[in-house]
């Protein structure tokens, strides 16, 4: 089945967006225990702000677009041999990603102190929709992808057209055209990291449009430089509406 607009008739008459954005991470965390390799553990991760009316419009604040330098960058990493590939990134080139300080579904790794490898933001309207919350957002996945963590974002709030993974990938040192900037959207990124003076780290992307009516597609989560395992979205997305009785 296709994705739904769950923001307006008629889904929206039938089932609240609050309860169908509590349901997917858990189910999506559910899908991803099972693909796991040994000594990895997925959890959702749910945290409920303040949400009021006001946030159902939108307000644009575009960040200023920033300038990457040019230079050498690290050469894509093979994958670890009998691992899941994933396809080629539609977006590599470089960045640099200096540290500032530090939210879907987490993974970690687990002979290493639980260690936060992969984090995915389902994106709801209170993040999307106001000036503040757009900035909260971008600082806290930028803040995850400097320190090495595999970032995924999901956009199925049609309730307004800002993207906060372009804004995200500004933030980074990565900005994109306005003309390329889908509401509705579904990403995955990581940086590999360089370990040669020469050489700058490499900031991969993959991205996909969506739209109402559509089906979802597969994102990848990389567990270490050279390990990744597949996210499929239609797959969460459709046991969490057959579970809430969204049709």
């Amino acid at each position: 089945m296709p994705l739904r607009d769950h923001f307006r008739p008629p889904v929206s008459r039938r089932h609240s967006w609050e309860g169908f954005f509590g349901g997917w991470p858990a189910v999506a965390g559910q899908q991803l225990v099972r693909r796991l390799p040994p000594g990895y553990s997925a959890e959702p991760r749910v945290h409920l702000g303040a949400y009021r009316a006001e946030d159902e419009g939108d307000d644009p604040d575009e960040p200023p677009p920033v300038v990457v330098p040019a230079g050498p960058v690290v050469p894509a990493p093979e994958p670890r041999p009998g691992s899941w590939a994933p396809p080629p990134p539609a977006q590599a080139g470089p960045t640099d990603l200096s540290e500032e300080y530090e939210y879907g579904v987490r993974i970690y790794e687990e002979d290493y102190a639980r260690r936060l490898v992969a984090v995915v933001g389902f994106v709801s309207p209170g993040n999307k929709n106001r000036a503040v919350g757009r900035r909260a957002f971008v600082a806290k996945y930028a803040h995850l992808l400097r320190k090495g963590v595999s970032v995924g974002v999901v956009d199925v709030v049609t309730t307004g057209q800002q993207n906060l993974y372009h804004d995200f990938r500004g933030e980074v040192g990565c900005p994109v055209s306005a003309a390329e900037r889908p509401g509705l959207y579904a990403a995955a990124c990581r940086v590999v990291p360089s370990y040669h003076p020469g050489l700058r780290g490499r900031f991969e992307a993959w991205e996909y449009p969506l739209a109402a009516g559509r089906p979802l597609p597969v994102l990848p989560l990389w567990l270490d430089h050279d390990l990744a395992v597949p996210l499929e979205l239609e797959e969460s997305y459709e046991e969490t509406c057959r579970v809430l009785g969204i049709s």
